[in-house]
Parts: C-alpha cells; sequence; structure tokens
C-alpha cells in the first residue's frame, strides 16, 4: 500500500511539473509570429498591411511586458508610411516605457537575478533606444519643425554618454545579490559618437546659417571615423562642397536599406569540476563518460512516458504485481550512474572516448561546486541580417547619376552596444542555470530516495528535466523595422522643380527599386532634404 501511495505521489508530481512547464512556457519564450510574412510586404513598401498585421497580433503575440516592442515596431512602420505625426507618438511612448522599464530594472536587478529574462519586462536594445531619436528627429525635419530636431539629435548624444553608467546600475545590483558568487562586470563602451546624428545637426545648422556649428559637427563625423573603426568599417565619405556658399541649392539625401539585426541562441553546457565551472560547447567530457546516443535517447524518453501513462491509468497494482514489485524492489542495483546531470542526460561509464571533442570555452572560479555536474543552458546572440543593397545612385531630371556613400551601421552600432551588457547576461544565465540545476538536482535525488531507481523513479527526473528546460530559453526579443545601413549624398543644383529618382542596385548590379519624385521643390535657401528607404 505505501508503494502504491509512492506511485500516485510521483504521478501527481510529473503531472504537476510537465502541466507547470507546458502552461507556462510561452511566457518564457519570444514570440515572432506577428513577422510571418512581413518581409514581402516591405519589399513591396506595403506599409498599410504591415502596420495592420502588427495591430491584429497585438493582443496575441505582444504581451504588457513587450509593450516597448509595440510602439516601436508600430512607430517605425508609421514613419516609413508617412504618417510622421503618429510615428512621432509611438516613437514617444516607447521611449518613456524604456526610461520607466529600466528604473524598475536597476531597483528589482538583484531579485530577479533567477528569473529568466524573458520572464522580465523588455525595455529595448540601446541601439534601438538610441535610434528612435534619430527618426522621431525626421519626423520633426519633414514637418518643418528644427527646434524638436535639435532636441531629439542632442538626446542621441546624451544616451551614448551614459551607455557604460546605466550597466554599471544593474552590474552593482547583482552583485549585491546572494546568489552571486563572481563579480558581475560590464564590457566597454565603443560607439560614443554617431555620424549620422552628427550628420543632421550639421545640416540643420547650415539650414539656419551657423556655419561655425555646421563646421564643428563635420569635424565630428571625421572623428567618429577615425575613432571608431568597429562601427565605420567603411571608408568616410568626402563632404566637399556640402558647406559651400553658392547661387545654386544643395539637395541632400538620406537613404535606408536592409533589415535591422535578429537574436538568436547558442546551446552551451556547464561542466563541474572542484571549485569551477568549465563552459563549453559539447555535452561530452573527454576521458569521463559517454552520454547515450541521442536517437536511443529519446526512443527511452518516449518508451518511458508511454510507460508512465499506462501505469497512471491502472496505478493500483493487483496482489500477483504487489509481490512481484515488493521481490524486485530487494534486488541491488547493479549499474548505478557515473555522474550527475540537470538535463534527461544519462551517463555510463565506457572504455572507449567520446566521438565529439570539447571545445572549452571558458572557465569560472566556483568556489564550493563540486564535481560531475552537467548543466545546458541557451545563450542569446545577435546574428546580422545586413542588405543585399551594394549601390544607390540618383538621377536629378532623368539625367547625370551621383552615387549616394555609406554613412552608419545602424546593425554595427546594435552588435557594440549589445557588448556593453553582454558580460552582464552571460554571467547571469551562468548563476541562474546552476542555480536551478543543482535544485532539480536535490530534488531528483530526494525522489529517488522515495520510490527508487525504477521507473516512477526515472519519469520523475525526466519530468524535472522537462520543467528546468521549460523555463529556461534565451530572450531573443528585438524590434524588425530599423533599417541596418544609411547612405547620403549631396547634389548642387538650379533652384526651382525638378523631378529625382533614386535607385537600389543589389550585388549582382541589379535594379531591385527605383524611388521616383516627378516634383521635387528645391530652394535656395532652407533645408533640401530627401529621405527614402528600401528594406531589404
Amino acid at each position: 500500500m505505501v508503494t502504491t501511495m509512492k506511485k500516485i505521489l510521483v504521478s501527481i508530481i510529473i503531472l504537476s511539473l510537465l502541466i507547470v512547464a507546458f502552461s507556462g512556457c510561452s511566457s518564457m519564450r519570444t514570440s515572432k509570429g506577428q513577422y510571418v510574412g512581413m518581409m514581402d510586404k516591405l519589399r513591396e513598401q506595403d506599409y498599410d498591411a504591415c502596420l495592420e498585421q502588427i495591430e491584429d497580433s497585438k493582443d496575441k503575440f505582444y504581451k504588457e511586458k513587450e509593450k516597448v516592442l509595440f510602439y516601436l515596431d508600430m512607430g517605425m512602420l508609421y514613419h516609413y508610411n508617412g504618417d510622421y505625426v503618429k510615428s512621432n507618438e509611438y516613437l514617444t511612448d516607447a521611449e518613456y516605457a524604456i526610461e520607466d522599464l529600466y528604473t524598475k530594472s536597476v531597483g528589482k536587478a538583484a531579485a530577479s537575478m533567477l528569473l529568466n529574462d524573458n520572464a522580465l519586462d523588455y525595455f529595448g536594445e540601446d541601439y534601438e533606444d538610441i535610434y528612435l531619436n534619430i527618426f522621431k528627429a525626421l519626423n520633426y525635419l519633414h514637418m518643418d519643425n528644427f527646434e524638436d530636431a535639435f532636441v531629439e539629435i542632442r538626446r542621441v548624444n546624451n544616451k551614448l554618454n551614459i551607455l557604460e553608467d546605466k550597466y554599471e546600475k544593474i552590474a552593482k545590483q547583482y552583485n549585491e545579490s546572494e546568489d552571486k558568487k563572481k563579480e558581475f562586470k560590464i564590457g566597454d563602451n565603443k560607439f560614443q559618437n554617431s555620424a549620422l546624428a552628427r550628420y543632421l545637426s550639421m545640416l540643420l545648422y547650415k539650414a539656419e546659417g551657423k556655419y561655425d556649428d555646421a563646421r564643428i559637427d563635420m569635424a565630428e563625423i571625421e572623428e567618429a571615423f577615425e575613432l571608431q573603426p568597429i562601427v565605420y568599417d567603411f571608408s568616410q565619405p568626402e563632404f566637399d562642397g556640402y558647406l559651400d556658399r553658392t547661387d545654386k541649392a544643395q539637395l541632400y539625401f538620406l537613404t535606408f536599406v536592409g533589415n535591422s539585426p535578429e537574436k538568436k541562441a547558442n546551446t552551451l553546457w556547464i561542466h563541474t569540476e572542484k571549485d569551477k565551472l568549465i563552459i563549453a560547447t559539447s555535452q561530452e567530457v573527454p576521458g569521463e563518460s559517454k552520454n547515450l546516443d541521442p536517437k536511443k535517447e529519446a526512443n527511452e524518453m518516449i518508451s518511458a512516458t508511454k510507460s508512465f501513462f499506462d501505469a497512471v491509468i491502472d496505478i493500483v497494482p493487483s496482489k500477483k504485481e504487489e509481490t512481484s514489485s515488493s521481490s524486485s524492489g530487494t534486488t541491488k542495483q547493479t549499474e548505478q550512474p557515473s555522474s550527475k546531470s540537470s538535463g534527461s542526460t544519462k551517463k555510463e561509464v565506457v572504455q572507449e572516448e567520446p566521438k565529439q571533442e570539447l571545445t572549452t570555452l571558458d572557465i569560472i572560479e566556483w568556489e564550493g561546486m563540486e564535481a560531475g555536474y552537467h548543466f545546458k543552458f541557451p545563450l542569446p546572440y545577435m546574428e546580422k541580417l545586413g542588405t543585399d543593397i551594394s549601390r544607390i545612385e540618383v538621377m536629378i531630371d532623368n539625367k547625370q547619376m551621383y552615387k549616394l556613400y555609406p554613412l552608419e551601421s545602424l546593425e554595427n552600432a546594435a552588435f557594440v552596444t549589445y557588448k556593453i551588457k553582454e558580460p552582464l547576461i552571460y554571467l547571469k544565465t551562468i548563476t541562474r542555470t546552476v542555480v536551478k540545476g543543482l535544485l532539480a538536482e536535490q530534488g531528483k535525488q530526494e525522489m529517488v530516495n522515495q520510490v527508487g531507481d525504477n521507473l516512477f523513479g526515472k519519469l520523475a527526473m525526466i519530468a524535472t528535466d522537462v520543467a528546468v528546460d521549460a523555463t529556461e530559453n534565451a530572450d531573443l526579443r528585438i524590434s524588425h523595422f530599423f533599417p541596418s545601413m544609411a547612405y547620403i549624398g549631396n547634389v548642387s543644383i538650379e533652384p526651382g522643380t525638378h523631378s529625382v529618382r533614386i535607385n537600389y542596385f543589389d550585388t549582382n548590379n541589379k535594379l531591385v527599386f527605383s524611388d521616383f519624385m516627378e516634383q521635387k521643390e528645391v530652394s535656395k535657401d532652407g533645408l533640401n532634404l530627401i529621405e527614402s528607404y528600401y528594406l531589404d
């Protein structure tokens, strides 16, 4: 009877763990369903359809903790669609929410050490927070509001100046957590000056007749290229003639191409030695033990799961089964696991060498750690999507071609700013994985002690692993509508009305898109800026 009750108890535990795991895993995963089919709409510049799709996805894919993401997506799409008022409304909502959520995150950073980042409010990537002000400035320029455009550009510079301080505060909170084993440190900030922000500021100063201030911004652009080669890994455009005083009109171009980076996840492994962690790309440890074949392990889990549900249906054994069970319970196990594991990976001692070579990425001193544990964890990283556009040319009145040149790599800026907080994400994920893994090991060992190392014990261990894995998913949230590159150029022409055509060529020198403006009024004074985009 005691054995039967133990089986019932374990069955309830397993079912509870599985229900918790799978009912809660949706809140621990990044939703991307709202972007399905979006690329085709962007190529066709059907921004109305894009907006409708995002709006319709709001309740399904954007939870309250993803409100910043929703604001950013809507704000950028409204900008491309030419509704500059609506765009600024959403981008302003995003900026206020980012600031508010960041402030709250600092206050509860230590308490959130063991929470998956997907369960927390998304307060934006730093490059999103920076470039939303660029697009707010462009919105104001389209509305001939120079004063507010200047305000937005200054905010870009201010945000770049405080990036390190922003994450130093979070690192300080992490270091005050009782779960901390190693000191949290941030990465270096290698992006402190945006050439794109300086370019817009330069044009605004020139339009207002403040040539000395415009020259200062031009010098800042040159310095940005000189001191930040990791961001500006291409040649600096020439600015000859940009600030000339002539009788002709200056027509300036700013074009955006490509797609913003995506976040993806790598699966890494933690192997423990005495007082240290070995971070590796493989779950195998040379010279120690060998995992079961993955196919064999998967089949074993499927078989065990089927047997488990059969057992749940007919949980109370017959007299004969009770006698048999009691008898088999006295049999000594002849095979014991050789190591501990937080995953569903079973270990067996073998003589042969493992097939997969261990690639060690890092070794972390971890006082009090025992040898023999193996934990896996997902770690997010950024992947560039880039652009297929290799050349952009302008035709004025269907005549001479003028080439545009790259000024800013928004995707490079995204990577560089991500590197500031990446060490925090890395160490926090490892800390969370180790703490949860050790707790899971203790729980599994307790269940085995209660019911024995039999089918029910193994199922309980599997269910625990499933529940733990379901709460560990990399945070892949990121906005999808920032471009990857910005190109610029200028043309001196006679004041008046002109037709303007901007041609986009791919890497095969094929014309893939032509942006045509039949009548563009160009004045001798003021700001003549044309913005165009092809998001591919």
